[in-house]
């Protein structure tokens, strides 16, 4: 068996946040069931109707169905009905999302969550990934040049040590609004490879 140099290549990659994921409630309350979920029905369709005007497509809007308890008083006797909807909305825009959610204050909506991510993560992995591949390729000619060898330009063998759905590319809202801090932040992804070079006789 020839010999070989063996080495772990680390890479890194930044990516600034450029995906928000809006979660929010829509409520409303009625002492009569059917009338709380029928009013409740009128403000998801007025909610997608708003979407649609900031420019958000249907792919881009989830929501829950219409879902109705009741409220029970002190006595343990029904107070009124609630109907809720938890709606799951993506932007692309900071822009549209800040809009938004000025324009959506006191209409029956309670934010729940911001969620800064990204639009595609696994690109973002890739690149740290190259890196790391390049970062083994690296080591690998340092060490050869210090043995005084030559080692082939192509690893033989190369393992990814790591996975990007182990690595979480989002950050939640602080206080479910558009703090400067979260807004500016960045997400660093990791990579490591496990790479086996030939020495050349």
């Amino acid at each position: 068996m020839g010999k070989s140099i063996n080495v772990v290549g680390t890479g890194t990659n930044i990516a600034k946040l450029n995906k928000m994921i809006l979660l929010f409630d829509i409520v409303n309350y009625n002492e009569d069931p059917l009338e709380a979920k029928n009013s409740n029905e009128v403000l998801i369709e007025a909610a997608k109707d708003y979407l649609n005007n900031f420019g958000i497509q249907e792919k881009d809007i989830d929501y829950s169905r219409n879902e109705l308890a009741a409220i029970y008083d002190k006595s343990g006797l029904i107070d009124t009905f609630k109907a809720a909807t938890n709606f799951k909305i993506q932007f692309y825009d900071l822009q549209v999302l800040a809009e938004f959610l000025y324009n959506i204050e006191g209409r029956h909506v309670i934010v729940k969550d911001i969620i800064f991510t990204l639009k595609d993560p696994i690109y973002y992995y890739d690149l740290a990934l190259k890196n790391a591949v390049t970062n083994a390729d690296n080591k690998a000619s340092v060490i050869a040049n210090k043995l005084g060898v030559y080692i082939e330009a192509t690893a033989q063998e190369l393992t990814e040590m790591t996975d990007a759905y182990d690595q979480t590319p989002w950050i939640s809202g602080s206080n479910n609004n558009l703090d400067p801090k979260t807004v500016e932040s960045t997400i660093t992804f990791y990579a490591t490879v496990k790479a086996k070079y030939l020495v050349v006789d």
